[in-house]
């Protein structure tokens, strides 16, 4: 007889209530999402991700209408041999997150230590006081 895992009913209810909250920010993929902080550090967004057991190669970004995109995707151990217990979470990742302001694409950095991503992304400052017009 196979016992279940008491866990991996509760990680799925927890996936079903999250997306009821925060319907399109918080998506798994494979039943796993990724957990973030957002910061408004004044001129700067700061995102910081926990991807705990990625590589730094198996991590994709993306910035687009004020949207930050998070992937990750890492190989499963399934050759080492047979699954006795399974707690890790295995395969890919996904968030995104939307961002309360327009961010300056091309200026943002990231960083990734310790299983912990960084995003930097600068807020995009207006031009000046605006166009002057000349009335004729």
């Amino acid at each position: 007889m196979t016992r279940r895992n008491p866990f991996e009913e509760l990680e799925q209810l927890f996936e079903r209530m999250s997306q009821q909250v925060e319907p399109g920010e918080w998506r798994g993929i494979g039943g796993s999402a990724v957990p973030v902080d957002l910061l408004d550090s004044g001129d700067d967004f700061v995102i910081i991700a926990d991807l705990p057991g990625y590589a730094r190669d198996d991590i994709d970004l993306t910035v687009a209408e004020e949207t930050l995109r998070i992937d990750a995707e890492r190989d499963t151990d399934e050759e080492a041999g047979e699954i006795i217990r399974q707690e890790r979470r295995r395969g890919s990742a996904s968030r995104s997150v939307r961002l309360p302001e327009p961010v300056d694409e091309t200026e943002t950095t990231a960083t990734y230590r310790d299983g912990v991503l960084r995003v930097t992304l600068p807020k995009v400052t207006p031009e000046d006081d605006g166009q002057r017009i000349d009335i004729e």
